[in-house]
């Protein structure tokens, strides 16, 4: 089993998948829905995932080039602790790594008011986290670590939705900002497997799921 059905395997494993109606963030409604927090509420689980990230970060990036692993909240924080464990587990490499706080701290140290983690000016950093949808998030995020002087390099996510925005998928945006984009899955990828395919008893995409899957992701005037 290579790395993206192993990962695959998971996400269905734990339900992280689902079919059927979801009004997502950006207001669009859904046929299909990723959860990959219920593929990390298990310590077990979760270091299944953390281990396929690691596998996609070795294979796609050079970890001398690497100073620091960020994780978005709340998701990616879980993501970034448990590579880093992985990582320093399998190659020695000792990384920091750290996360944002959704509300600025006012108290205590304030050096940490916004970002949490010993963050350097100058650090290469690379983002860890679920799901890629708009990229407007993670916009927001390299520009807190940007004003940080630190330079994004990557962005590793499980899945990448793949979807179109005013013509442009969000992987071309951040692209087109010199952000290299890595993803264990893709969303096209996950339709095609699973189309009418049984496993472990269970049918998880109909040919009518599939084909409304299929046209809701060749939409490009959303």
């Amino acid at each position: 089993m290579n790395l993206e059905e192993k990962f695959l395997h998971v996400l269905l494993r734990e339900g992280s998948i689902s079919f059927g109606n979801f009004k997502l963030k950006s207001g669009r409604v859904s046929p299909y829905f990723v959860n990959l927090g219920k593929a990390m509420s298990r310590a077990s689980s979760l270091r299944e995932v953390s281990e396929c990230y690691a596998s996609k970060i070795e294979r796609d990036f050079q970890l001398d080039e690497i100073d620091f692993i960020f994780g978005p909240a709340y998701k990616g924080i879980p993501l970034a602790s448990s590579v880093a464990l992985e990582l320093l587990k399998r190659r020695g490499v000792d990384l920091r790594w750290g996360y944002n706080r959704k509300e600025v701290k006012k108290y205590g140290d304030l050096g940490e008011s916004e970002i949490v983690g010993d963050l350097r000016a100058g650090d290469k950093v690379l983002v860890i986290d679920d799901v890629l949808t708009t990229g407007e998030t993670k916009l927001e995020s390299f520009s807190k670590l940007e004003d940080r002087g630190a330079k994004v390099i990557g962005l590793v996510v499980g899945v990448d939705r793949e979807e179109s925005f005013g013509g442009l998928k969000a992987r071309e945006v951040l692209e087109s900002r010199g952000i290299k984009v890595s993803s264990i899955l893709g969303m096209r990828y996950i339709l095609e497997y699973l189309r009418g395919r049984e496993i472990n008893g269970k049918t998880y995409l109909t040919e009518r799921e599939y084909r409304r899957s299929i046209s809701y992701l060749e939409r490009r005037d959303l």
